[in-house]
């Protein structure tokens, strides 16, 4: 848990997700809702990830 507390973006994921499947299983969202907020969900948690990992190859690089 120490992991997520530290990254914003892990967390927004983790608490996104953790929300969608609780709204599926509770009635308030259909299955065709939660597929298309999670795939949002998942876009933007390796999207963000993705530009974190060139950044900190470029700052690497440029050391």
């Amino acid at each position: 848990m120490n992991i997520i507390s530290k990254s914003a973006s892990k967390f927004v994921f983790v608490t996104m997700t953790l929300a969608l499947i609780a709204a599926l299983f509770t009635g308030k969202i259909s299955g065709e809702q939660f597929m298309s907020l999670a795939t949002m969900t998942f876009a933007f948690y390796f999207g963000t990830r993705a530009k974190s990992d060139t950044q900190d190859t470029t700052t690497t690089v440029a050391k």
